[in-house]
């Protein structure tokens, strides 16, 4: 159906206006931050938590180190923590890359930048992980050699601000671990040795970025890799290497063969061409025949496939990353003709990220036809047609026929059918059945297919979990969903950290980027920002003094009383000073609180936490000092968390004289301290862990918090050098202390010698950055925030093996349920099977008898006569299965 895109500028203006005007709390103010914002302040947040603190600058030689390490350590796991995958299987992630199988229909494999290779074997339906164990999952490109044998290549060169100096290189992804070869159809990979980065002194070594890889259209053992440090050519399949004859080496952003065997390549932002088909030798072309020779950033190539006399460039400019330029060939890359000039407002597919995000894909069945994904939409280009929009980032609020999620990487067709384009974007995976039409229509693909990047979790006590995202919002997993992992996007834009409320969890927090946090009342229904003019007197909803990107906050609540403290983390980022800001009425959604200024800290604050009593606030900082703040819940008995007026400034109110007990010591010089960890039991026990790489130590615990003079010790020892992203001390046993890393989970009981130990079970070395204790239904429960393989939990520290599910399937029925219900389960060996119905509070209204069952399939009663009308949770257990199912009771 033809959709006339010309007018989706107002239509969704008019759409918005609509909305706010039905309901204030509308999309529109949650997404208007992602746009805002764009990828820039992730990459500087990511750059500031992973230099080398001494250089400050990406020390690849560090990473390499740490990842050597972190192999050579013992693969026993002490303590045995098994991790439990809980989603979310229907959101998606960051997607660099995508292959149609060419030998087999329907087999398609996809790339995400942290978490690793994917693969369908029923056109997109549906996908499954190839390997977790990869020594890399950070995949950007994906090749097939003419006799079938697949390569990919990994780490993210594109998560960059850019290469404006041509013999230089600035980037701030994860470095990868060379190339990955199959010559079984991608069943299985091997790493291809001569790929492997060396660990050494440089900063720059040889294949910590593949960003591009091509192959010959004839010669199966020729392959082209564009690296950091060049571009690499093969000649037996990837056995060795050597430099391309002609460009310097300097990093490659692209490379493409046609099927006419010309290599087109980028390299120290030139464009070249080889002399010959499948040759080694190159010649310069910037500057020659049209194609522009200055001011150029990325150059991203495609040559079309019916026709590889047709070949395209996009052309970002270096200072500014917005479009240069969109260029045409017809001979080959001989002239050239600009048919997209930059410049324009109304035409710049990559905003001001073109480093970061564009893809180029010429139409299979016509080589005059190309699209270009960017920033926020996609655009189609024909001779007759020019450029227009065929897709639009919000449509999936008015029309989900033309949604695709912003920020796009990848376009890739399939070789068996020409007109079914697949798109790889920071929201996962897009497909299109009729690329071939004037206006295609668009639909996601991500089912199963968890690559999300989590930087935070949160859990309620009957085991729903919220989360925020790098740029696929704050998730909610309720259990409710299509299935028990699917996720509902409750905020939109870049997440952070969250906390849910444990008297009331209804109440959700969740923060937007550089200060900015929100609160729900209704698990998520609506958010709303509630700053007072005291931290918030611009009302831009940010804090006045600036904070860190991923803003730190916390909540305590006591439940006999009610009462609630929240904290937040506060400061210009770059400067030398911050605060604390704490509310008594974060709870309160009736009004928007009073905020109290606690003194003045050195460096910007990064990290906050409460003792378990709520006695005690911390706060960690940029330049490495710890503040502690005593003496809380007096001041607020004395109700002395007040301002003399309401005109009062934040200045007005002094915490010392309030009676608030302020006492610092520096942990770490000059260092990034990024978690604070209170031992629940004794809140003398504090774990302070930093981030950055180059450094001996990574985290510290002190046995003396709560005294005037704090000192800490180190508790580095075996662990690997590497940034300590997140900690938490056991509440069963507060000598085991559980941290994420890079390289996902460790731990440690001091009561013995064993040191540090990897306790990654059921699970990928991907980077964790947040983990929680929070108790499931009263037995404490691990949960884990990773980035690039979502959310997972672990309910023992003493080797259950949560992945060998007892509860095989499980179904309520009838639902509603008028006086009786009947729950069918299936196990898969005979065991007890606990039952318990709650309230959607978490109250436990009904247990049933615990019932010894046999395997196979077993039907249980549940009276509902003595429940009142309304929502419930029917939780079985067996063993370390669990199901969960909303059951609805009515008279």
């Amino acid at each position: 159906m033809k959709r006339l895109l010309l007018f989706t500028g107002l239509i969704t203006i008019a759409f918005f206006l609509l909305l706010a005007f039905i309901n204030p709390y509308a999309p529109v103010a949650k997404y208007e931050e992602k746009n805002e914002h764009g990828i820039s302040g992730a990459i500087e947040w990511w750059m500031s938590v992973r230099v080398n603190d001494q250089t400050g600058e990406l020390d690849l030689a560090s990473m390499h180190e740490a990842y050597d390490a972190v192999n050579s350590m013992s693969s026993n796991r002490s303590m045995g923590i098994q991790w439990e995958e809980m989603g979310p299987d229907n959101i998606g992630g960051r997607t660099r890359s995508i292959l149609f199988d060419k030998n087999n229909q329907g087999v398609i494999f996809a790339g995400a930048v942290s978490g690793g290779l994917w693969k369908s074997t029923n056109n997109g339906l549906s996908w499954g992980k190839v390997n977790d164990l990869f020594e890399s999952l950070t995949i950007s490109t994906i090749a097939q050699a003419s006799n079938g044998d697949i390569y990919f290549g990994t780490g993210e060169a594109f998560y960059s601000f850019g290469l404006n100096n041509p013999t230089g290189f600035s980037a701030f992804g994860f470095p990868g671990r060379g190339i990955f070869k199959s010559t079984d159809g991608g069943n299985t990979f091997t790493q291809l040795t001569a790929t492997i980065p060396a660990t050494g002194n440089s900063t720059t070594e040889d294949w910590a970025y593949v960003s591009r890889l091509a192959t010959s259209p004839t010669d199966a053992n020729k392959i082209y890799a564009s690296t950091n440090k060049g571009l690499r050519i093969s000649s037996d399949g990837g056995t060795t290497w050597t430099n391309a004859v002609g460009p310097i080496l300097s990093y490659s952003w692209d490379v493409k063969t046609g099927s006419d065997g010309y290599v087109h390549a980028v390299v120290g932002n030139k464009y070249y061409r080889s002399t010959t088909p499948d040759g080694n030798s190159f010649e310069v072309r910037s500057g020659l025949g049209g194609f522009p020779n200055s001011g150029i950033g990325r150059i991203e190539l495609e040559v079309a496939p019916s026709n590889a006399s047709y070949v395209y460039a996009i052309c970002i400019n270096s200072a500014s990353e917005d479009l240069q330029g969109v260029f045409k060939s017809t001979d080959g890359g001989t002239n050239w003709t600009l048919i997209g000039p930059g410049g324009s407002a109304s035409f710049n597919p990559p905003g001001q990220q073109g480093t970061y995000d564009i893809c180029v894909g010429a139409l299979p069945t016509d080589p005059d036809v190309i699209y270009f994904g960017g920033q926020l939409s996609m655009w189609k280009y024909t001779p007759t047609l020019g450029w227009f929009s065929v897709s639009n980032w919000l449509g999936e609020f008015f029309d989900p026929d033309i949604y695709i999620h912003a920020d796009m990487h990848a376009i890739e067709f399939n070789p068996f059918n020409p007109s079914e384009m697949y798109v790889g974007c920071d929201g996962g995976l897009f497909r299109s059945g009729n690329a071939d039409d004037i206006y295609p229509i668009f639909s996601d693909v991500n089912r199963n297919f968890n690559v999300t990047q989590f930087y935070s979790v949160a859990a309620a006590a009957t085991g729903e979990v919220i989360g925020g995202t790098q740029d696929n919002g704050t998730n909610y997993i309720d259990f409710l969903g299509n299935t028990t992992m699917a996720a509902k996007e409750i905020q939109g834009g870049d997440g952070g950290f969250c906390e849910i409320g444990k008297v009331n969890p209804n109440a959700f927090f969740a923060g937007l980027p550089a200060g900015t946090v929100t609160r729900s009342s209704s698990k998520g229904g609506g958010f709303n920002l509630f700053y007072d003019d005291r931290i918030d007197a611009s009302g831009d909803g940010g804090i006045d003094e600036g904070a860190d990107w991923l803003t730190p906050f916390a909540l305590w609540e006591q439940p006999d009383t009610g009462r609630a403290f929240y904290i937040l983390g506060a400061g210009g980022v770059g400067g030398n000073s911050g605060h604390m800001w704490l509310t008594t009425g974060a709870m309160n959604f009736s009004v928007d609180p009073d905020w109290f200024r606690f003194p003045l800290t050195s460096g910007w604050v990064t990290c906050v936490a409460f003792s378990k009593d709520g006695d005690h606030a911390y706060a960690g900082t940029s330049n490495g000092f710890l503040y502690r703040y005593s003496n809380l819940l007096a001041v607020d008995e004395a109700g002395k968390f007040s301002y003399p007026s309401i005109s009062s400034t934040a200045a007005a109110w002094n915490a010392v004289d309030s009676g608030i007990v302020v006492s610092s010591v520096q942990v770490a010089p000059g260092r990034y301290l990024r978690w604070i960890a209170v031992d629940p039991t004794n809140a003398n026990n504090v774990v302070v862990t930093a981030a950055r790489y180059g450094n001996d130590e990574n985290i510290w615990r002190s046995t003396n918090a709560l005294e005037s003079t704090m000192t800490f010790t180190d508790l580095t020892d075996n662990l690997p050098k590497m940034p300590v992203w997140t900690a938490v001390v056991d509440i069963e046993n507060p000598n085991r202390i559980i941290i994420g890393t890079d390289y996902g989970i460790y731990a440690r009981d001091l009561g013995n010698a064993d040191g540090w130990t990897e306790e990654n079970g059921g699970m990928a070395r991907v980077p964790v950055l947040e983990i929680k204790q929070v108790p499931y239904y009263g037995k404490p429960y691990l949960y884990i925030g990773t980035y690039g393989r979502g959310i997972f939990r672990s309910g023992s520290l003493v080797g259950i093996d949560e992945s060998a599910s007892i509860i095989n399937n499980a179904m309520l029925f009838p639902n509603p349920v008028h006086e009786q219900a009947n729950l069918r389960i299936v196990l898969a060996k005979a065991g007890l099977v606990e039952i318990n119905i709650y309230s959607l509070k978490g109250d436990l209204v009904l247990k049933l008898d615990e019932k010894n069952l046999a395997a196979g399939e077993s039907n249980i009663l549940i009276n509902t006569s003595k429940l009142t009308p309304g929502s419930y949770l029917v939780n079985a257990k067996s063993g370390s299965s669990v199901f969960n199912q909303k059951m609805v009771v009515i008279k």
